[in-house]
């Protein structure tokens, strides 16, 4: 709300009034803004403090695309070649660049809706060729919670974080490809080693639900078959248990002509033999 005053009196005649307003900008610049909490997995939405800014305001110009961009750079940091490169290689040198600076503004604008052009953001610099996205002290960023998650070994944490595939509106950007992949594998692995943690404490039905959900992304994830098969055996199921395997084993035919790794089909013929349940010393098997 100051700023429009600021900017009504920073080149005023009256030199004293114009120092003033000088010294009220640099003040004002010093007073850290909003925190923001970022959601990017499953969806893109960006709350500043208890207002949600609204997802138009994103797809301006290309500014949802280069606060995404920043958001996955080391520092949240990238010279000017990268953001042209990553966003519009296509385009020749100086459209690239216009493109570049009108994204560069429109996201300023977005995050701090009354800042005049010439006003520094609190948010967005750009500085020597290089375009950096700050984060006030306070600020969230799921897919960070998420790693973090991953890293402690808080499995059902990062389950529950986890809301989908990194920013599926860039489902197509090449940039996005790799950082989506590499979170979309450490979701698998939270959920593989849940899944085991609830076998282990003899809870099957929340070891199939878990590996079910390990097959959904990753059919041929065998591991999630042999632990869902044997979760299977503990409800006496051992119909579920077969038909798990042949599916997994049709699919590794036909699609690599290879078979399930010998410890899948060990547990299969056993499966086979006998329509008993498994035993303790069995479930704490790994493939």
């Amino acid at each position: 709300m100051a700023y429009p005053l600021i900017e009504a009196f920073v080149e005023d005649e009256e030199s004293e009034v114009a120092q003033l307003s000088a010294r009220c900008l640099e003040l004002l610049q010093g007073v850290p803004p909003p925190p923001l909490a970022i959601t990017t997995l499953g969806d893109f939405v960006v709350r500043q403090g208890n207002r949600a800014i609204p997802p138009i305001l994103f797809k301006r110009r290309r500014a949802g695309e280069l606060m995404r961009l920043l958001l996955i750079s080391p520092r949240q940091t990238l010279k000017l070649e990268q953001v042209i490169e990553a966003l519009c290689p296509e385009k020749s040198p100086p459209c690239a660049i216009d493109l570049v600076h009108k994204a560069t503004s429109t996201l300023r604008r977005a995050l701090e809706p009354g800042i005049p052009n010439h006003f520094p953001s609190r948010y967005i610099e750009v500085d020597e060729g290089e375009i950096r996205l700050h984060l006030p002290p306070g600020s969230w960023v799921d897919f960070v919670s998420f790693e973090a998650a991953v890293e402690a070994q808080a499995w059902q944490e990062a389950i529950e974080l986890y809301k989908g595939d990194l920013y599926p509106q860039d489902v197509y950007a090449e940039w996005a490809i790799i950082p989506r992949e590499r979170l979309r594998c450490l979701y698998l692995r939270a959920l593989l080693a849940l899944a085991q943690r609830f076998l282990s404490h003899h809870q099957p039905r929340q070891t199939i639900d878990l590996c079910q959900r390990i097959l959904a992304i990753d059919p041929w994830q065998e591991q999630a078959v042999f632990l869902a098969m044997k979760a299977h055996m503990l409800l006496n199921d051992r119909s579920a248990a077969i038909r798990l395997y042949r599916s997994l084993a049709n699919t590794l035919k036909e699609e690599l002509g290879v078979q399930p790794q010998s410890a899948l089909q060990t547990l299969y013929e056993a499966i086979c033999q006998t329509p008993d349940s498994l035993t303790d010393s069995d479930i704490q098997t790994q493939p």
